[in-house]
This record gives structure tokens, C-alpha cells and sequence, in this order.
């Protein structure tokens, strides 16, 4: 990004947090550039961290925040935004003052924003980021979602834009909302920004036509989630007892990223082995987890810890052996697994070593993380438990 001044559209963003907005605020601090920013606002939805704000502020000029109800898949609440954000940006002057708009989903009202600039300001460089396949599910299933409306100003004249290849992917997606927000920028934005290339290979795949993927392939590139830059990370504090074998787990517990198989190797570990690990889980979701240690017996391993601001989890990871990531299950997809956690990012900062759970042939799988397992595979797990504490 050189010349002019530079938009970022990113519906949730700091000192909202959650991985979309982590990920949109190390983008901004690596390219180390001043933008301006517009995004919602997420009270009641999303926690706030000051921290994560803090480290972004310096790179940020001018933030508009907009107010509205969230709704994550309805055209309605994405219309709000598009008509709200463009109100404010209009009412500090012309839009021509901006030479790039870099957009970015989850979640998707983003993209729909960031095209109403480009249809009415088509010489606004845009970039289009997606953090992962719109149109489906984690376990590759097709998402559904809201019927557009035909009585919408605002939605013809973004349809109008879209060319007729576009136009048949939306008939033949049934005219729903997330057919529109994967259209949108696959046919305007100057370029499509992907985190790994099995997620490009769905994405373009779900288009159906090979004539509009291989435009739009043309048009795209690779790029992982950014390493937090060195400065975020502060060294960690306090002592650990150097007998132990201490592992680290931040961040959400999805249901096919869970503890069921961790909790399950634990189980079968010879007992001097276990009496050497331990293993701190921070989460947002300690009293399902609490039950679910509990039940299987592992509380002697595993401890439950509060979710911690950004800056501190980066502080307090650096402490740690380890830190487990682990793939989600392999789905219904046409490639390994198209989901490369965005916490890999996040860790490779730290200076800790990093223990993966990966699907065979995946994005994380092919990092070469020692030790390793597979998901879902007890015995690989408990055996990299193992390794884990002989090396520590």
C-alpha cells in the first residue's frame, strides 16, 4: 500500500477480540501503515480487550465505530452497516482521499461495505481478504443462509455491478445473502487475499464455473496470518518448577477442536509420565471444560485458566514448554482441510515450541511441529504427550 490514504473495513475490530480482529490488527502493524478504520460495534457479543486496542492505536487515525444490532448471516443487519459506514466516511469528506480499501471476513458484512466503495469509486484499490471458506461449515457442509430481498435498492444496485457469470453463481445459489458476499468481491476486488492455498482451492471450487475461478485465481495470493511484530511480546515473568513438563492451550474450545482425545491420552499415560505434565487451558468456556476434566478424571493434569487479554497471553505463552494447537476434524471438502488456525501465527511469536494435533495432509500438518499427532488418534496423542515430557 503506497500513495494516498488506506481504508480498512473490518466489521469486528479492536478493542473488540476475537481471532478475526486479532488477525485485522497484526495486518495493520506489519504493513506499518496509518489507516483509517471503520467497524461495528460489538457490545454484547464480543469482549473487550484495551490491550489488543492499545497495540493498534498507533497505526490507527481516524476510527468510526457504527452502532446497530449484529446479525451474523442477515441481509438486513449487512445492509445497516454498508449504509451507516458509507454515511460516515462521506460526512469527513470525498472518498477520493483514499487510494485502497482492504476488507476482510469473518465476519462478511465487511466485504459488502467495501464493494458499495467500489462501485461508486471504482479507481479505490480493493483488497479482499477471507479468513475462511463463506459458504461452508466446518465439517464442509454447505452454510445457509438468509433469501435476498427483491425489493432492495441498495442490493440491485450492487447486483447490477456483478457480471453475468456472477449473476448465474447467485441464481444457482438460490439468491442467498452469503452467495452475494462471496460474489461481490470474487468479481470486484483488484485482489483476493487467501490464508492458505487449501482454502483458495474450496473457495474457488464452490464457484462452480471454471472460467470465474481461474479469473478469479488470476487475481488472488497467499497470505498466512501475520507473526504478532517482536515488539508486541514481552518477555514472560515468574519462575516454573523445571520438573514439570508445562503445556499451554488459549483461546476457544470449538467442539472439533475440544479436549475429548486429549483428555482421553492423558488417561493413558503411565503414571510417572503424568505426574510430570501439566497442562493450563485459558478459555472463556471454563465450566463446560471444568465438567468435562472433571468426569474423565484429569483434573491433576489439566488447569483451567481465564481467557487473558492479547498482550498478556503473548507475555504468558513465551513460559511455557509447549503450546498445543490443534486442527479441527477433517470434513467434507475436496481438499485435507482447508482451516489453518489462526493461534499458530500467535505462538511462532513466542519463542515456545509447538506440539500439533493435525488432520492428515492438512495446512498444519505440513509445518513439521515435533512432537505431532494426528486428530482424533488417542494413541498418537498420548505418545506425543510422552515425547513432550522426556524433552522437557
Amino acid at each position: 500500500m503506497t500513495g494516498g490514504r488506506h481504508l480498512v473495513v473490518a466489521y469486528n475490530f479492536p478493542p473488540f477480540a476475537d481471532a478475526s480482529a486479532i488477525t485485522q490488527a497484526k495486518r495493520i502493524a506489519t504493513a506499518g501503515q496509518t489507516v483509517d478504520v471503520v467497524s461495528q460495534d460489538m457490545t454484547g457479543l464480543r469482549t473487550r480487550d484495551q490491550t489488543l486496542a492499545d497495540l493498534v492505536a498507533p497505526f490507527v487515525a481516524v476510527h468510526d465505530v457504527i452502532a446497530g444490532q449484529p446479525q451474523f448471516m442477515a441481509w438486513p443487519s449487512m445492509r445497516q452497516f454498508a449504509v451507516r459506514g458509507l454515511r460516515r466516511l462521506l460526512a469527513r469528506g470525498s472518498l477520493a482521499r483514499y487510494a485502497t480499501v482492504y476488507s476482510r471476513s469473518m465476519w462478511p458484512h465487511s466485504h459488502v461495505l467495501a464493494a458499495l466503495i467500489a462501485v461508486t469509486h471504482p479507481q479505490i484499490e480493493w483488497r479482499a481478504e477471507f479468513s475462511d471458506p463463506i459458504l461452508r461449515h466446518v465439517d464442509g457442509s454447505m452454510r445457509r443462509s438468509q433469501p435476498l430481498p427483491t425489493d432492495d435498492y441498495l442490493l440491485r444496485h450492487l447486483r447490477r455491478s456483478l457480471p453475468s457469470g456472477y449473476q448465474e453463481f447467485l441464481s444457482a445459489g438460490g439468491d442467498q445473502t452469503l452467495h452475494l458476499v462471496q460474489a461481490l468481491p470474487f468479481a470486484l476486488a483488484d485482489r483476493l487475499v487467501f490464508t492458505n492455498s487449501q482454502q483458495r482451492t474450496v473457495m474457488l471450487a464452490d464457484l462452480g464455473r471454471e472460467v470465474l475461478s481461474e479469473r478469479a485465481l488470476s487475481r488472488s495470493e497467499i497470505s498466512p496470518h501475520p507473526t504478532p511484530p517482536g515488539h508486541w511480546v514481552r518477555p514472560p515473568t515468574g519462575s516454573s518448577d523445571r520438573r514439570l513438563c508445562r503445556i499451554g492451550y488459549f483461546g476457544t474450545l470449538y467442539p472439533n477442536r475440544g479436549l475429548g482425545s486429549l483428555t482421553e491420552a492423558i488417561r493413558l499415560l503411565p503414571s510417572e509420565v503424568r505426574s510430570r505434565l501439566r497442562i493450563d487451558v485459558y478459555t472463556g468456556q471454563r465450566q463446560a471444560s471444568y465438567e468435562q476434566v472433571m468426569r474423565c478424571g484429569v483434573g491433576d493434569v489439566i488447569r483451567l485458566r481465564p481467557e487473558l487479554p492479547y498482550a498478556e497471553f503473548l507475555s504468558a505463552a513465551g513460559g511455557y514448554d509447549h503450546l498445543l494447537v490443534t486442527d479441527t476434524s477433517p470434513g467434507a471438502f475436496p481438499v485435507a482441510n482447508p482451516f489453518l488456525p489462526s493461534k499458530v501465527s500467535d505462538y511462532s511469536a513466542t519463542g515456545a515450541n509447538i506440539l500439533a494435533i493435525t488432520s492428515p495432509g492438512s495446512e498444519l500438518s505440513t509445518r513439521g511441529y515435533a512432537p505431532s499427532a494426528t486428530v482424533g488418534d488417542v494413541i498418537s496423542i498420548r505418545d506425543a504427550l510422552a515425547e513432550a515430557v522426556r524433552c522437557a
